[in-house]
């Protein structure tokens, strides 16, 4: 049952992009292998993996497509590590709030696993952001992203709480898995799917596959009605403060061959939102909630993605924490 106050943690950041280019290659496998297998926890339907910064301090990151830079939610957790602080930053989140300001951190070493990478930056956020304060009872201390995904082929099986990085062409998943074009656009991952709402026609639409986002979907654009606004409450939180909307009840929605019908989503109607939405050509987002009873695959060098429903039922998904 849909609770009638609505929190859903949803990750949609706006962060420069500042230096991610020039480290996807830093990351390598340190001991000869193809493959890493990481356990993850699920917390609110978000994949939580254990990163060591520096050889020293293990913390637990979202591991986030929707995100370009590493970011570590609070200079806090970076103390007693050897880096290098740099420039101070400030920049415009998603959500109703002011400016998100950071500090870049530079000549990093992140191990995931038998996966290392050096000399990376990575974003501080400022003490007063309030985003830390969303994460802080989870035991969340940042996000890492677009890095990895561009490095390896990453599969993130949610049903049985495992993330496999592998090097390309390695692992062949056409047999076992529902395939379809992947479009990066901006360092995020893009698809196509159908879907109906408000009794009206089944549309294609284009959506970002956002494992940031702990809901089933966000919607915005053209699909915003008087009728959704009138029910305007906080539904989500971006970097930048809290995101208005209301809930929906999607009547069917599908991906390749799998379909499910009577899902909850959520409608946003911050201007923000819809206007990026509106800039990269897409309609929303699909959220880990959605993909509970299933394994996903991103290869961003093929523009490939996969899928696999791995739990019998074909209605496992969630709109809430």
């Amino acid at each position: 049952m849909l609770k009638t106050q609505l929190l859903t943690i949803a990750l949609l950041w706006a962060v420069p992009n500042l230096y991610v280019h020039s480290q996807t290659y830093s990351y390598r496998f340190i001991d000869n292998k193809q493959v890493a297998e990481v356990p993850m926890k699920l917390i609110n339907s978000l994949p939580v993996i254990e990163v060591t910064i520096n050889k020293k301090k293990k913390l637990n990151f979202i591991l986030d497509t929707g995100m370009r830079t590493t970011i570590v939610f609070s200079k806090r957790y970076m103390k007693g590590l050897d880096y290098k602080p740099g420039r101070e930053i400030e920049f415009a989140g998603v959500g109703n709030g002011g400016l998100v300001r950071g500090r870049i951190a530079s000549d990093i070493t992140i191990n995931i696993g038998n996966i290392e990478g050096d000399g990376l930056s990575l974003l501080i956020l400022g003490e007063n952001q309030g985003i830390k304060k969303s994460f802080k009872n989870l035991g969340i201390h940042g996000i890492i992203g677009y890095e990895l995904f561009a490095r390896f082929v990453v599969e993130i099986d949610y049903y049985n709480k495992m993330i496999s990085f592998c090097e390309h062409g390695y692992f062949d998943f056409e047999d076992v898995y529902e395939q379809m074009p992947l479009l990066i656009q901006d360092t995020k991952p893009h698809i196509y799917a159908a879907l109906k709402l408000d009794g009206k026609d089944k549309d294609c639409v284009r959506l970002m596959l956002d494992t940031g986002s702990s809901t089933t979907m966000l919607l915005g654009g053209h699909h915003k009605s008087e009728e959704h606004l009138a029910k305007n409450k906080t539904v989500a939180v971006g970097l930048s403060g809290k995101i208005s909307g209301s809930i929906v009840n999607l009547e069917e929605f599908e991906i390749k061959s799998f379909k499910m019908k009577n899902i909850p989503a959520l409608m946003v109607s911050s201007s923000d939102f819809m206007e990026n939405n509106r800039a990269n050509e897409r309609i929303g987002s699909l959220g880990g909630g959605m993909f509970l009873a299933y394994a996903i695959v991103f290869d961003y060098a093929r523009s490939h993605f996969y899928i696999k429903r791995q739990h019998p039922s074909t209605n496992r998904v969630v709109v809430s924490l």
